[in-house]
């Protein structure tokens, strides 16, 4: 009887081995029980590695689905319709840090239901870069609507100024001198407020010195066409028509001074 060679006898003790006589069959038995042996320890080797393998699908699958739960909130954020995208003007302003807060525990919320150290750590590594970049979306959206906001409330400012401006020179100049000296100094202040709000409304948008400088003409101009319309309206023609014949620079308000 052929003797089966065995690359490893798990089954079989050394001390047996060494006890074996050169020559001697190996008896029907203990072949068989040997074979038996390397058989099982074959195939448990098999099942382990497939067990391994297994759990790393398993690993792989939860965190992709933590992860797609995660993207899918991203895109709701994102949204310019429906999410924190949609949002204009004070209300980005508003809503910029509870939109930060909310992301990040999203984040969270997903990652907590993964099972083991592995999908922890896969799901960290993906998730903390999809909210960078979604971060950086937020953050860009709400500076530009930030900007917007400011500007916006920047102008309504010179309108305000204007309208004081208008206001005041076309209230009638009193007959007493302490009276009418008070009331050209509030006119020069009011004019000098509204070249100084128009001139940051100016540097607010990125203007240069010559763009600067037009704007804060153009806002003089339209003031003082308000206060030729204000004298109109309140039928003191003769005022309104020396109004015009100053022309649009400052001997509109020296007129009245």
């Amino acid at each position: 009887m052929r003797v089966p060679k065995f690359g490893a006898m798990p089954a079989t003790s050394a001390g047996f081995r060494a006890a074996r006589s050169p020559g001697i069959p190996t008896p029907p038995g203990l072949a068989q029980a040997e074979q038996i042996s390397q058989a099982m320890s074959t195939f448990g080797q098999g099942v382990g590695a497939l067990g391994e393998q297994m759990q790393v699908e398993v690993d792989e699958a939860e965190v992709q689905s933590a992860a797609n739960k995660f993207d899918e909130y991203t895109r709701g954020v994102l949204d310019p319709m429906k999410g924190f995208r949609s949002k204009l003007g004070r209300d980005a302003k508003d809503g910029y840090e509870q939109a930060v807060q909310d992301l990040e525990g999203k984040r969270k919320e997903f990652g907590n239901t993964l099972q083991n150290a592995r999908q922890r750590e896969l799901y960290e590594r993906y998730s903390n870069s999809r909210r960078d970049r979604t971060r950086s979306f937020l953050d860009n959206h709400a500076a530009t609507q930030v900007r917007a906001y400011n500007i916006g409330e920047k102008k309504a400012t010179v309108d305000g100024h204007a309208q004081d401006y208008v206001g005041l020179m076309t209230l009638p100049t009193p007959d007493d001198p302490a009276a009418a000296a008070r009331l050209m100094q509030e006119r020069r202040y009011a004019l000098a407020e509204l070249r100084q709000t128009t001139g940051d409304y100016a540097d607010l948008q990125g203007q240069g010195p010559q763009e600067r400088a037009q704007t804060v003409r153009n806002a003089e101009r339209a003031a003082h066409a308000g206060v030729v319309q204000g004298l109109i309206a309140a039928g003191r023609y003769d005022e309104a028509e020396a109004m015009m014949r100053t022309g649009d620079d400052d001997a509109g308000i020296d007129y009245y001074m």
